[in-house]
């Protein structure tokens, strides 16, 4: 809206009853694509566009925006990692230390400097702690963005690349589900 706008994290019980609500204001869908629940936190990951340099009605250059809520919903971390040109999160997955993110960037400045991307997309790998600070980046590719996470199976996340799937022959899963004694897939 050009009056401003403002993304919402809502957490409902098992009954649907409202248990916090928490508005993000100016922050776009888009910037929660990711979402984790570790210690008790929730950790939303995505691309947002620089509110630096956003102008309404066009595509402004974005950054990788990533989010904090405790379990009574209030924001207790927002960090970004950005650079001035069109940044943009590919994936996210935990890890044992915190998060990998799999990024593409046309920056060659910022937390891309170096990258020499002259406006062209670089793939970089970046880890993030619990506590959101950068604890590691590296120029090469990561995660497609188009193979996503389908489910787990024993703990462990399933992607469309997943050996497992090797060889479905029934269209494009879209969901996993580990029953124990089988598996449903979408």
């Amino acid at each position: 809206s050009d009056n401003g706008f403002a993304s919402r994290i809502i957490k409902c019980d098992e009954n649907g009853n409202v248990l916090f609500d928490t508005p993000l204001d100016g922050v776009e869908g888009r910037a929660l694509k990711y979402c984790f629940e570790v210690n008790e936190c929730f950790y939303f990951f995505g691309t947002i566009e620089t509110p630096e340099t956003k102008i309404r009605g066009v595509s402004s250059p974005s950054d990788i925006y990533m989010v904090v809520l405790d379990s009574a919903g209030i924001v207790v971390n927002t960090q970004m990692i950005a650079g001035s040109d069109f940044d943009s999160l590919d994936a996210a997955e935990i890890t044992e230390n915190g998060f990998l993110l799999s990024i593409s960037a046309q920056s060659n400045d910022g937390d891309f400097a170096g990258s020499q991307s002259n406006g062209y997309p670089e793939d970089w790998i970046f880890t993030v702690s619990y506590d959101l600070k950068i604890t590691g980046k590296d120029m090469k590719t990561g995660r497609d963005y188009f193979d996503s996470r389908l489910g787990e199976k024993n703990g462990v996340p399933i992607y469309k690349s997943d050996s497992l799937l090797t060889g479905f022959d029934a269209g494009t899963p879209d969901v996993f589900i580990d029953y124990g004694d089988f598996y449903l897939i979408v």
